[in-house]
């Protein structure tokens, strides 16, 4: 189970720079197709798809310090989903599937921190 979350955790980075790349360095048309895009949210994702690849490796290689940085990205993540679910509420426009990216990163990320430290303990 433990190589598996890693090999989903890598992929799920490797899928967040691929498609954070396209729409920061892809044609226009690219971006144009997102619609209303935060492009620091959008920066913030793409920077932390190699987060995902070294929190993953650091998973399947059963490190020391896989749960920490399991923590820490979903720290990160919840802190850009609450920003972006504050600067939404107070009106500004946000695409519906950013709000649910958001969410599910954190909450992906957050559910491999808490596994993770089942998994130490036991």
């Amino acid at each position: 189970m433990l190589k598996l979350a890693a090999a989903l955790t890598i992929v799920f980075g490797a899928l967040s720079l691929v498609s954070g790349g396209m729409v920061l360095f892809g044609p226009e048309r690219v971006r144009a197709a997102m619609g209303v895009v935060l492009l620091p949210l959008l920066w913030f994702n793409f920077l932390m798809g190699a987060a995902y690849i070294v929190g993953g490796v650091g998973i399947w290689r059963a490190a020391s310090w896989a749960g920490l940085a399991a923590w820490l990205i979903a720290g990160a993540n919840s802190v850009a989903c609450a920003g972006v679910y504050a600067y939404w509420l107070v009106g500004n426009p946000v695409e519906p599937r950013t709000l649910g990216a958001v969410a599910a990163r954190a909450g992906v990320w957050l559910a491999v921190a808490v596994w993770l430290g089942r998994q130490r303990r036991a």
